[in-house]
């Protein structure tokens, strides 16, 4: 696209942008005020680095990875880990946009000095003309798809290349950005070589006036990532011992869940435990500010159940434990080893579905709601192969799920089939790392 084109779209986005931070600036200045997530980075936020992270990044040839929140987080780590390895004189600005993605990105790299986290700042031009002037970025990687297009405008003029990694635009998506087409291709411009997970990614993309060139499918990177991050067994342990549960208990963890889900999660244990007397189970909601209204869900249904910090801080309970509220951050991914059966969230309501591959790759049997948008290639390669299972309405979750838990020989053979698929499914890090390296080529 022309350089002339370009800057006119960029001023339509800022002028848009002005008007839209001056009418609801009312409303953002009231978050801040009550919400600690929206006060948390806010000085970063707004492009103000303090001057230790200054200090560690000035002067040195940087690598920008951007990771919108945990999920995205963490399945940078593994491309962080290859990018230390074959480019050891680049330092890594790791940057997210969530409270909870910065706790996940803060806490992984605790005391590694070549890698440096900070939260991503708010999409102003004055913000990214400043902070590329003052720093030596060489490479941007975005993480899946976050088109922010001061950012991605003023590395194009910065001749900064950026590579899109894990890469997906599902159907809802597309359809947004077909109609904001010139702005999006505006702001990719910078975008070199895009690494998609599916086709059907990749395709879309194309359709929307990207050079097929630039396109590549490498699949996706949290299939590999869910293979090899191993599982803190310590965190399982003390599970075990605080609630006092035995490793014979069946568990189910509902992973991940969303507004609407924990209402029928619960209504279904309910049900379930009239038959299955000592089931247990651990709620994982996706959002940590829901914890207050999630407890009262289970407190309406008559769950009686214990947060994680209470159970790990060694607090008095009254009687056993049956129920525990995960209300700890960057742990599912491990307590999913605890789990007989696991169901995951942001699928039985519309919201496009949640890795199903985590707790695929330690041999769970999985099931999950109709709303898996963006993971449909997956979801249905295990309906497919016997290795997942789809329920559609409530009664259809109680119903898979009662059949799980009382047959062990089905859940071992469909927990096997799911580990299979997943094994099966590698290389998208090789695969991007051509990518990345032709760039900096």
């Amino acid at each position: 696209m022309h350089g002339l084109k370009i800057l006119f779209f960029q001023l339509v986005y800022n002028i848009c942008g002005i008007l839209f931070l001056i009418a609801a600036s009312p409303y953002f200045i009231v978050k801040i005020l009550i919400t600690e997530k929206y006060r948390k980075g806010f000085i970063q936020r707004s492009g103000f680095m303090p001057s230790e992270l200054t200090a560690r990044i000035a002067g040195r040839k940087l690598i920008w990875v951007h990771a919108v929140s945990v999920g995205e987080a963490q399945t940078a780590f593994p491309v962080i880990e290859r990018l230390k390895l074959e480019h050891p004189d680049f330092h890594i600005l790791l940057t997210t946009t969530t409270a909870t993605g910065q706790n996940v990105a803060r806490s992984r790299t605790a005391g590694d000095e070549t890698v440096t986290v900070m939260y991503f700042p708010l999409d102003f031009r004055h913000i990214f003309r400043r902070i590329f002037k003052k720093f030596d970025i060489r490479l941007i990687l975005i993480m899946e798809t976050e088109i922010w297009p001061n950012f991605l405008i003023e590395a194009y003029h910065r001749n900064v290349p950026a590579v899109l990694v894990n890469g997906r635009i599902s159907q809802s998506s597309y359809k947004g950005y077909r109609r904001l087409r010139p702005l999006f291709l505006a702001s990719t411009e910078a975008i070199k070589m895009f690494c998609m997970q599916e086709k059907a990614d990749a395709e879309r993309l194309i359709l929307l006036g990207i050079d097929p060139s630039r396109v590549v499918v490498t699949q996706n990177l949290k299939y590999e990532a869910s293979l090899k991050t191993p599982v803190k067994t310590e965190i399982l342990d003390q599970i075990r011992i605080n609630a006092q549960w035995s490793r014979k208990e069946q568990v189910l963890v509902a992973g991940s869940t969303h507004r609407g889900e924990e209402q029928i999660v619960a209504g279904v244990y309910k049900s379930l435990k009239e038959n299955i007397r000592e089931l247990k189970l651990i709620l994982a909601p996706r959002h940590p500010e829901r914890l207050a209204e999630v407890e009262k869900i289970l407190q309406n249904s008559g769950i009686d159940f214990v947060r994680k910090t209470s159970l790990d801080a060694g607090e008095p309970q009254n009687g056993r434990i049956d129920v525990i509220l995960l209300d700890t951050m960057g742990e599912l991914r491990h307590i999913y080893d605890l789990a007989s059966v696991v169901f995951v969230g942001k699928s039985m309501v519309p919201g496009g579905g949640q890795n199903i591959l985590e707790p695929a790759a330690l041999e769970k049997p999985v099931v999950f709601g109709p709303h898996m948008d963006n993971f449909r290639l997956i979801a249905d390669s295990f309906i497919a192969q016997s290795a997942g299972f789809v329920a559609n309405t409530p009664d259809e979750l109680e119903s898979v799920l009662k059949k799980l838990f009382l047959n062990r020989t089905l859940r071992i053979s469909v927990g096997q089939k799911g580990k299979y698929l997943v094994s099966c499914i590698n290389g998208a890090l090789d695969k991007t790392f051509e990518s990345i390296s032709a760039v900096m080529r």
